[in-house]
């Protein structure tokens, strides 16, 4: 019954609405859906331009759940997260508080590991030359509710420049989907 009464009301409207314009409406209607989607997914579904600590490409977010040697997603503390910000090391983004990006890093350490810092694996420049601070050289035992985050590029921005990172400020593990 309701199909028979939508019948004529649909043929009054479609016979004022131009062909052109019920073609864009069809179009912006796929477009909103389309861009709906997208946004939704982005929340199960990441990708990382930066292979500084895993290939290049799309992972699903999980659960977070670090240990050792998993890749995580991760707000960096905000003192730390702005300036990564100001060197353009890291972008803005809508994942942590602060309005920094998130970074995503493998956990090399967990609360009370030793870890070590040697002087020849940490730049004194990043790549525009400008002079890097680090972490102390030497052997740091991890607090409780920190963790170290490792990047495997020679010049990945990670835990021997800013030292542990809260456990708490983990978001995500992350699982490759396609990686290039």
């Amino acid at each position: 019954m309701l199909t028979v009464m939508l019948s004529p009301i649909r043929a009054i409207v479609t016979s004022y609405i131009p062909l052109c314009l019920r073609k864009h409406s069809m179009l912006c209607v796929m477009l909103s859906v389309n861009a709906a989607l997208i946004v939704g997914a982005s929340h199960y579904i990441g990708l990382n331009t930066s292979a500084s600590a895993a290939p290049v490409g799309f992972y699903l977010r999980t659960a977070a759940h670090p240990g050792r040697g998993k890749l995580v997603e991760v707000c960096l503390p905000p003192n730390v997260a702005g300036f990564g910000v100001e060197r353009g090391y890291i972008g803005h983004s809508w994942r942590c508080a602060d309005g920094s990006e998130a970074v995503g890093k493998v956990v090399l350490g967990m609360p009370g590991d030793v870890v070590e810092i040697d002087p020849a694996t940490v730049l004194k420049a990043d790549t525009a030359g400008r002079p890097l601070d680090h972490f102390r050289f030497g052997r740091y035992r991890l607090r409780a509710g920190e963790i170290w985050l490792y990047g495997s590029a020679y010049n990945s921005w990670d835990s021997k420049y800013y030292g542990g990172v809260p456990v708490a400020n983990v978001i995500s593990n992350l699982s490759p989907i396609w990686t290039w």
